[in-house]
């Protein structure tokens, strides 16, 4: 039924003319990727403050006389650093939102004048002309949010990695408590 309803108003639109058009604001601007691949050329990147952080190796390196008080104090600091890159998570999703939605908007009407156009058998130039924009505009769109995909992405690796160390070193810690307390 809300299929039905959404086919209905976006003929509706098609046919005043309104359909097509899209909005030309963007919450998402668009950023040039670095190529070059040295360290550098990342840690300028806008969309990557994280990278700026200072690393975290040399404090929660394990040494061997580290006990389970001092990997449980690395973890601590594991653990802060992943709240920090999860509210490094928000904006970048945030920013995604609005062309999201606007995708998801352009793909229902594409899929309208699809069918409209497959009913009258190709359709008319108009038509044809109207498909080819909004498939142009979803182009432009994807090619604007792609940056911000490949930065969550990254992002995501990274508390991915630290989520996988904070539990390398909670299990080790524990194997280190269960020792000590056999040997006392």
């Amino acid at each position: 039924m809300n299929r039905l309803l959404i086919l209905f108003l976006s003929a509706a639109l098609w046919a005043s003319g309104t359909a097509a058009q899209v909005p030309a604001d963007s919450t998402i601007v668009p950023v040039a990727v670095a190529t070059d691949s040295t360290a550098d050329s990342l840690r300028t990147d806008p969309l990557r403050p994280w990278l700026k952080w200072k690393d975290l190796g040399r404090a929660i390196a394990l040494r061997p006389l580290d006990g389970p008080t001092d990997i449980m104090e690395k973890t601590e600091i594991i653990q802060d650093r992943l709240d920090a890159l999860e509210e490094a998570k928000s904006p970048l999703q945030g920013s995604l939102q609005h062309p999201a939605e606007r995708l998801a908007a352009i793909e229902i009407q594409l899929e309208v004048l699809q069918d409209l156009a497959q009913l009258q058998r190709g359709g008319d130039l108009e038509l044809q002309q109207r498909l080819h924009d909004m498939r142009a505009d979803r182009r432009r769109l994807e090619q604007a949010m792609r940056p911000y995909w490949a930065a969550l992405a990254d992002l995501q690796r990274e508390i991915d990695r630290l989520n996988e160390l904070l539990r390398h070193y909670q299990s080790r810690a524990a194997d280190l408590r269960r020792k000590e307390e056999i040997i006392r």
